[in-house]
């Protein structure tokens, strides 16, 4: 294959770049280049210097507004999205360990004789089925007649009987 020559079309003179530093060269010194720069400094501008720096270094710094980067709404997003984060681990965290069997019953118990639990004995009747409720035992000999009839006799109203 042939390589094909592509030109852009500009052509440079011959020499052109060999003698182009003679010819800034010339047109340097052919200009007039100013001898002053055009900019003046007040009179006795460097000898108060020294002064104006000396107090602007040494003066009390101005009391600046400090922006916090933490303000009470980022703190309540960041708690809001702490407490959402909290809640649905809590929700999903599946823990087997604890139960109602693994509680010890005596715990139970003497949580319920302290009074710490309101249950009638309506409710634990409820809780039990027909043959467990006809398997009890009701010891009907805990009080004797007499005592019973004794109890009645000193602690019935006459009064309230007849109002029923």
């Amino acid at each position: 294959m042939k390589r094909k020559h592509i030109s852009s079309g500009f052509k440079v003179p011959e020499s052109y770049f060999s003698d182009l530093e003679d010819r800034v060269l010339t047109q340097l010194e052919t200009q007039s280049l100013p001898k002053t720069s055009g900019f003046k400094t007040p009179d006795g501008y460097f000898g108060r210097m020294e002064e104006e720096v000396f107090t602007k270094a040494f003066q009390k710094e101005k009391q600046t507004k400090v922006i916090s980067l933490f303000t009470r709404n980022h703190l309540y997003y960041a708690a809001g999205i702490a407490a959402c984060i909290v809640l649905i681990v809590s929700i999903f965290k599946n823990d087997p360990g604890t139960s109602v069997e693994t509680i010890n019953l005596a715990a139970i118990e003497t949580y319920i004789e302290a009074g710490n639990a309101d249950i009638d004995s309506y409710d634990v009747v409820a809780l039990l089925t027909d043959e467990e409720f006809e398997n009890l035992l009701i010891d009907t000999q805990l009080v004797s007649e007499e005592s019973l009839q004794t109890y009645l006799m000193e602690n019935i109203d006459d009064m309230s009987l007849l109002i029923e």
